[in-house]
């Protein structure tokens, strides 16, 4: 792509990365005088649809906003300068970071000293309760998202998975939106993020063990678990680690998230007691919540028209006094020479703040019309006769154009006062359909549990007539055709067992990890090409009459994430045995079972 000129401005210089998701970019801005460097993120939609492709416009757009946010928050963060759309691609063009890679340096001069770690790691957390504060999970914190940039050698956070999740958006067999892909790399994922249920703990894990790969060079596929809790085992490749250190370490990396810290500032803490770094080593100060300056206007009279200055710098010139209000306009155009506690002059031109969906008005039509004089919305009360409908059109009607009429029907002490009672009217249509809805739902719930009697009722007396007093529950279909419900595990099988069956000529080797009534299971099989794929799935323990069932649900392709629609979920009986040991037999849901070489935990 060399020499390539992206938005009529942007000259590629070269190509810095590729993947599934797109193509980065370093380029120059031929626009700005310096001819500055920035870094330009190619991405594109997985899926060929108009329609979906427009939906996936609004959420980049959605998305661009918020990394503009978080890159204008925070000097650890790069700042975004543009984004756009061109030939079905979208472009992100951002603040370009000179500097290295924490998988770079590590390349080039092995494993990091534990003050260093612990410089770094003080220095990106700060950043991170930013992030964390803007109800922002990064998702993908690894060494090469974390940049030491070169001129103050400050670690900056790069590459948030929002972006990539949206250019992964499909939809879904009940016709619903959703992301074909899990943000994350493998290893550096915890286990509540593979299941698409990422938290804040999630980022703190990976940013431990992108912690532990600088003081080990061992990347967390290269160390091992321990076969009893599942938890990494990495001391012994740094053994000269403090014990505090490395304490506080494998409590953020810890299997469960209630086991981990939950806050970056809750780390942070945790670390205070052990800062004893060199006088050329401390801590970024932190973040500022607000970062955004105010405008700074000089203490004169703005002579320029008003309607010439940006929105923003009018509204604070005449919350100042200093210019009067720029919506106090004549039907001329010009600007009334007033107090701001006046009335608005009444105005054709709805200020374009305002000029957004009435919420409140779609809500309550026939009332708000009452309090806000658009005499139309009275109309809706008209419902009674036309079987709802008019409520619904007028509903719709006043959604759209509810406050260009409220705006020119009664006189408004201010722009705030109008969105206060605006603000009121949907805070009232929430809480009356609110409650609408919670009586709808009582009924229902209400409705369903007599129901729900009434059929245990009628069980109750078909199985006294007949002597069945077999107990009917969700559980009771299951694949290995037992006549008695499954109920909850009365025994355990803890830890990680390797499992091994043949199907058709395939080979499949299961690795099972299981801690109380859940487990993961990851599959490699093998067929008679030689040809290997890697399946994950979720599985849920329970009793029968004849030992453990383990159901398997939901598998994956373990290398893009994606369900896996050719590879049917794995059931397992553990038939318990005289002499301790477990028969294991698989099935799956056409009833097809084969026996199963197990090797236990430990």
């Amino acid at each position: 792509m060399a020499f390539t000129l992206l938005g009529n401005r942007y000259q590629v210089l070269r190509t810095l990365g590729s993947g599934g998701f797109g193509t980065t970019y370093l380029a120059e801005d031929l626009q700005m005088p310096s001819h500055r460097k920035c870094v330009i993120k190619q991405l594109k939609p997985i899926v060929n649809n108009p329609q979906i492709y427009q939906l996936v416009q609004e959420r980049f757009q959605r998305e661009a906003a918020i990394l503009e946010t978080l890159g204008d928050g925070s000097s650890q963060i790069p700042k975004l300068y543009a984004y756009f759309a061109e030939s079905e691609h979208f472009y992100l063009i951002q603040e370009w970071i000179e500097g290295m890679t924490l998988h770079e340096k590590i390349k080039a001069q092995g494993a990091v000293a534990e003050a260093e770690v612990k410089q770094i790691l003080t220095q990106i957390l700060p950043t991170l309760t930013y992030v964390h504060s803007q109800h922002i999970v990064h998702r993908d914190i690894k060494p090469d998202n974390i940049i030491l940039r070169q001129r103050d050698n400050h670690p900056v956070l790069i590459d948030f998975g929002a972006v990539r999740e949206t250019m992964g958006t499909v939809v879904n067999s009940q016709g619903n939106t959703a992301s074909s892909i899990v943000i994350g790399t493998p290893g550096f994922m915890p286990s509540e993020q593979a299941a698409g249920r990422p938290l804040y703990s999630s980022d703190l894990y990976s940013l431990g063990l992108t912690m532990i790969y600088l003081l080990t060079t061992k990347l967390p596929q290269e160390l091992a678990l321990d076969p009893a809790s599942g938890e990494v085992v990495w001391r012994s490749h740094a053994p000269h680690v403090s014990a505090e250190f490395a304490d506080v370490l494998d409590k953020v990396i810890q299997y469960h998230p209630r086991d981990r810290y939950h806050t970056a500032e809750m780390l942070l803490t945790a670390l205070q007691p052990q800062l004893d770094l060199p006088a050329n080593i401390q801590p970024s100060p932190p973040i500022d919540p607000s970062p955004t300056p105010a405008v700074t206007v000089p203490p004169t009279v703005i002579s320029t028209p008003p309607i010439a200055q940006p929105l923003s710098q009018q509204r604070q010139m005449s919350q100042q006094g200093q210019l009067a209000d720029p919506w106090a306009a004549n039907q001329s155009g010009g600007f009334a020479n007033r107090s701001l506690n006046q009335p608005l002059n009444q105005l054709g031109q709805l200020p374009p703040e305002l000029d957004r969906w009435n919420w409140g008005a779609a809500m309550l039509p026939g009332l708000w019309s009452i309090n806000n004089r658009v005499w139309i919305g009275l109309i809706a009360w008209t419902c009674l006769l036309t079987c709802g409908i008019s409520w619904v059109v007028i509903a719709i009607l006043l959604g759209a154009r509810g406050n260009q009429w409220a705006w020119r029907s009664r006189q408004w002490q201010s722009v705030d006062a109008f969105k206060a009672n605006q603000r009121a009217w949907s805070t009232a249509g929430v809480v009356v359909w609110g409650i609408y809805a919670a009586l709808i739902t009582l009924g229902v719930i209400v409705g369903s549990l007599d129901s729900s009697q009434t059929a245990s009722n009628s069980q109750t007396a078909s199985n006294n007539s007949t002597g069945d007093s077999q107990q009917q529950s969700a559980e009771s279909t299951n694949v290995f055709g037992f006549p008695a419900p499954l109920s909850e595990p009365t025994d355990s099988i803890d830890g990680t067992w390797q499992l091994g069956w043949a199907i058709d000529g395939s080979t499949h080797q299961g690795k099972l990890t299981i801690d109380g009534d859940r487990g993961q299971l990851t599959v490699t099989a093998t067929g008679k090409g030689q040809k290997s794929d890697r399946i994950q799935e979720t599985m849920r323990l329970w009793s029968s009459p004849r030992g453990l069932v383990l159901l398997g649900y939901n598998p994956i392709d373990a290398g893009n994430k994606a369900p896996s629609t050719s590879y049917s979920p794995d059931n397992f009986l553990f038939e318990p045995q005289s002499d301790g040991s477990y028969r294991v037999t698989r099935c799956d849901d056409a009833h097809n079972c084969i026996d199963v070489t197990a090797t236990p935990p430990g």
